[in-house]
């Protein structure tokens, strides 16, 4: 799933959950906007576009019962929170699995950005909402959303939000995948699987940069070579088509260096500095009898002289 709320979905669905629509919900989504607005300074804005997403947003769900609701309900809010965004070549990251690792890859690597950090995802993270039928404001009794998350009004939105996401990828793009955990990587239940990889536009797409996250000191239960990656390799070709880059590779640098922060005394993270310890000695080293090499030649021309 390309977002952290949508593991809590998963949740939602097999235990029945009910919940109220979040507490200030209006307050929280108009400042966030006025804030990412402000902070970004597209001049592409519209003087009032945060009042303008604010109501295309809740007339995607307003007065509709939750239970009925679908994608398509949010097609046009969509479309107008991703209006005016910049282009993402080379820096847009998916991931299932992974929400955790993710947050803290793009806090500190500014070459990712997740749909959290864009304003569609980030005005509505960790948010929760509702309406009913005939209503024209929020619900406190949000109801179990069964098993169809494609025809619930709350869980419908990412899924929306995420197929919107997914056709903004330009240049290379890139998932982070968990290999250490007993669900497959490549998650057929997954926004990935089902609403990012099939909506990436092939013709924008040069290269898919997999990256398969292998948690320190814990069981590889797949790997890049696994059958499950290979299956992602070949949906990737179906979508992306044949001409299309694909790579997987297992903690590469970026990925190791994150999990290094976290357990700096791993082995496997002093293995890398022993590394780099011994390659700076022999480039020290080699330096040294080059200018040995250079003394000698210079005293015997002298000397010859």
């Amino acid at each position: 799933m390309s977002v952290t709320i949508t593991i809590l979905l998963l949740c939602l669905i097999s235990s029945g959950h009910t919940f109220s629509t979040t507490p200030n919900i209006e307050q929280i989504y108009n400042g966030r906007c006025y804030d990412y607005v402000n902070a970004h300074d597209n001049p592409n804005y519209p003087e009032n576009y945060c009042d303008d997403l604010y109501k295309s947003f809740t007339g995607s769900f307003f007065g509709k019962d939750p239970l009925k609701g679908g994608i398509e309900d949010y097609e046009a809010y969509v479309a107008l929170a991703l209006k005016y965004a910049s282009d993402n070549n080379n820096t847009q990251l998916f991931y299932s699995h992974t929400g955790q690792w993710t947050a803290q890859l793009t806090k500190c690597n500014p070459n990712y950005r997740t749909i959290e950090t864009m304003l569609l995802g980030y005005l509505s993270n960790k948010l929760e909402w509702c309406s009913s039928l005939n209503s024209d404001t929020y619900s406190n009794n949000c109801p179990s959303w069964g098993t169809d998350t494609t025809h619930n009004i709350y869980p419908s939105f990412w899924a929306a939000a995420s197929k919107g996401f997914a056709s903004k990828a330009m240049g290379q793009a890139n998932v982070l995948l968990l290999g250490t955990s007993s669900r497959e990587p490549y998650d057929s239940n997954s926004m990935f699987y089902n609403y990012e990889l099939p909506n990436m536009k092939g013709s924008q797409i040069t290269s898919l940069n997999i990256m398969l996250l292998e948690e320190l000191d814990l069981e590889r239960n797949f790997t890049c070579s696994s059958d499950n990656i290979k299956q992602l390799f070949a949906d990737a070709r179906k979508y992306l088509g044949n001409d299309t880059k694909i790579t997987c590779e297992e903690n590469p640098p970026v990925i190791l260096s994150l999990l290094c922060t976290n357990d700096p005394e791993n082995s496997a993270c002093k293995a890398g500095k022993s590394f780099k310890v011994a390659f700076i000695a022999t480039i020290i080293a080699s330096a040294v009898i080059i200018l040995i090499l250079v003394f000698l030649l210079i005293f015997f021309i002298i000397k010859s002289v």
